[in-house]
């Protein structure tokens, strides 16, 4: 029985094929267990741009909106 890891990719546009190729296929990589990977799309304009990535519990966050909210944390505790 082959164990499905799904994946949701969200982003301010939809993915070309071949950008969600490339996730498939890092997240591939990082898995040794022969497992399928399942990639959902998630578009969001919030975001503005970059990509946010789950894998299961796992969160990579590489959106615009929040590197902003970042720089404005940093800016109102340094001000």
């Amino acid at each position: 029985m082959i164990n499905t890891l799904k994946v949701t990719a969200t982003s301010a546009i939809e993915l070309t094929p071949k950008q969600a190729e490339i996730i498939v296929n890092a997240v591939e990589k990082k898995n040794t267990h022969g497992t399928k990977i399942e990639l959902s799309q998630v578009v969001d304009p919030s975001v503005i741009a970059g990509i946010k990535i789950t894998i299961g519990s796992e969160q990579i966050d590489a959106t615009v909106i929040t590197k902003l909210e970042k720089l404005q944390t940093q800016l109102r505790e340094n001000i």
